[in-house]
C-alpha cells in the first residue's frame, strides 16, 4: 500500500482530503441543527427582534 502512496502523490492526497471530509461532515451537520435550535429557543423566549434588525440581530443595510 505504501509502493501506491509514494507512486501517485496525486491520488493520495486527494483519498486524504476525501476521508478528512467523511470524517468530519457529521460534526458539521451536528453543530448546524444544534445551531438552529439554539437560535429557535432564543426567538421563542425572547420574540423576534424589533426593525432595524434581522433574526440573528443584525443590522439590516438596505440597498440604495
Amino acid at each position: 500500500m505504501s509502493e501506491f502512496f509514494m507512486t501517485y502523490p496525486g491520488f493520495s492526497f486527494l483519498g486524504f482530503v476525501v476521508l478528512c471530509y467523511s470524517l468530519t461532515r457529521p460534526f458539521r451537520y451536528w453543530a448546524l441543527v444544534e445551531k438552529r435550535k439554539i437560535r429557535s429557543i432564543d426567538i421563542q423566549a425572547q420574540g423576534w427582534p424589533k426593525p432595524p434588525y434581522d433574526a440573528d440581530g443584525d443590522l439590516i443595510k438596505e440597498d440604495k
